[in-house]
């Protein structure tokens, strides 16, 4: 089975040793989406929607420079896949995060657990 759910979240970051506009401190709405693959507990839950909802908010309204290095779609992405991982149960097999930058720019990941 696979649970889909995606928030759209205020963050602030600036990329380190760049060469352009993005080394200034900026500000972006970006779309989390998350998909989740496994079966449901014996509740009937493959995982609460609220649970998935408070990771994805972790970084909303923050600056995320505090969170991650060089906060990258890339490694925004990253960052959320580890967060997952570790906070998900162990009836969830897969997850996949795509972080939309903008309405038309994205970056996908998926892992195994």
């Amino acid at each position: 089975m696979k649970l889909t759910t995606e928030k759209t979240i205020a963050m602030a970051h600036h990329l380190i040793d760049y060469d352009g506009d993005c080394s200034n401190v900026h500000g972006h709405n970006v779309r989390v989406q998350v998909e989740l693959e496994g079966e449901p507990n014996k509740d009937g839950f493959l995982v609460d929607f609220k649970v998935v909802k408070g990771i994805i908010n972790k970084l909303d309204h923050k600056d995320v420079n505090k969170f991650i290095e060089q906060p990258t779609a890339e490694n925004i992405c990253i960052y959320y896949l580890n967060k997952f991982k570790s906070q998900l149960n162990d009836n969830i097999s897969s997850v996949t995060v795509r972080v939309w930058e903008s309405d038309t720019s994205s970056v996908e990941e998926t892992i195994n657990v």
